[in-house]
C-alpha cells in the first residue's frame, strides 16, 4: 500500500477539504474492483462491501465504507491529465515489480462510453475513454479520454504513451485508416486491422485477393472453440498481397486475411483484416 500512495501522492484531490475519504484509499480500492471485473461506481461500491474483511489489514477508513455517490464523483471530478501521468507511475512500478520489461504480445486498442460518467445536462453525449489492453498480462497499459469524443483522435493519442516495438496492435474498423498505421509501424510495432464497408477499396480488393488464393488451392486453419458455453467454429486464411500498400497508400501493408466464424445454427460470419505481416508463416 506504502508503494501504491507514492505513485499517486502529487494527484491533485479536487474534492472539497472536508471530504471524508482518503482519495489515495478510494483508488485502491476502485483498482481491486475494476481487475475483479467491476465496470461500475456501483459495481466498486458493492465490492467494498464484500471485501470489508481484507481493508481492515491494508487500509484505515477512518469514515467507514465509500458509497457509488462518492465513486461516482471522484471519477467526474478528478484531473485526467494528472491521473493519467499517476497511474502510469503506477503501471511502471508493477512492471518493475512483476520484472516485466515491456510490454509484449497483442494489444487490444477499444473505446467505451462512459455512460454513468457524463456531467448533468449532459447524458446525451457521454465522454469515449479509448484503452490499450495487453492480452499478455490482461492489464490495461494506458487510457486516455478521447478529445471532444472522438475516439479516433483517442486512440492517436494512446499511440503515443505505447512501447510497440515486438507487439501486434489490433482495433477494430473505426481505427483501420492510414494515419493508425502509419503510427503503429512508426514505432516498430505490426498490426491487424478489421476492415469492412467504411473502407470500401480496401475491403473489396482484400475479397479479391482471398478469392485469388482459394481458387489456387491455398488452405485456411480451422479451429473449434467451447469457451463461455458457446460452441463456435472458425476457420482462418492469410493471403501475402504485393502492391495492396502502393496502390491504397495503406504504410506497411504486407497480408490480408479472412476469418470464417459459425456459432450453432447461426449464419455463418466473415470478417477481414489488414496485416502489415504475414503472420501465417
Amino acid at each position: 500500500m506504502d508503494r501504491f500512495s507514492e505513485c499517486f501522492e502529487d494527484l491533485p484531490d479536487p474534492r472539497a477539504d472536508n471530504a471524508l475519504h482518503d482519495l489515495t484509499e478510494l483508488l485502491f480500492i476502485a483498482l481491486m474492483a475494476t481487475l475483479c471485473g467491476a465496470t461500475s461506481c456501483t459495481d466498486m461500491a458493492l465490492f467494498a462491501r464484500l471485501k470489508a474483511y481484507i481493508w481492515k489489514d491494508v487500509l484505515d477508513l477512518k469514515h467507514g465504507l465509500p458509497g457509488h455517490d462518492t465513486f461516482s464523483r471522484v471519477f467526474r471530478m478528478l484531473d485526467p491529465k494528472a491521473f493519467e501521468t499517476a497511474f502510469r507511475r503506477f503501471m511502471e512500478a508493477f512492471a518493475e515489480g512483476a520484472k516485466i520489461a515491456r510490454p509484449q504480445g497483442v494489444i487490444a486498442l477499444d473505446g467505451k462510453a462512459l455512460r454513468r460518467g457524463y456531467e448533468r445536462g449532459k447524458s446525451h453525449m457521454p465522454p469515449v475513454m479509448v484503452t490499450a489492453w495487453a492480452a499478455q498480462t490482461q492489464m490495461a497499459l494506458a487510457n486516455v479520454l478521447a478529445p471532444n469524443n472522438n475516439e479516433v483522435d483517442g486512440a492517436l493519442q494512446l499511440l503515443q504513451l505505447l512501447q510497440l516495438k515486438g507487439c501486434v496492435v489490433t482495433a477494430d474498423a473505426l481505427h483501420c485508416h492510414r494515419e493508425m498505421a502509419k503510427q503503429i509501424v512508426a514505432r516498430g510495432g505490426d498490426y491487424v486491422l478489421a476492415v469492412k464497408e467504411n473502407q470500401p477499396a480496401l475491403l473489396a480488393d482484400a475479397r479479391a485477393a482471398i478469392a485469388a488464393a482459394a481458387r489456387k488451392g491455398s488452405k485456411a486453419v480451422a479451429t473449434t472453440d467451447a469457451d463461455h458455453g458457446r460452441k463456435e467454429k472458425r476457420s482462418a486464411l492469410v493471403v501475402p498481397v504485393k502492391d495492396m500498400e502502393a496502390r491504397h497508400n495503406f504504410p506497411g501493408l504486407k497480408a490480408v486475411a479472412r476469418i470464417t466464424s459459425k456459432r450453432g445454427t447461426d449464419k455463418t460470419v466473415e470478417r477481414y483484416f489488414l496485416m502489415s505481416q504475414n503472420f501465417s508463416r
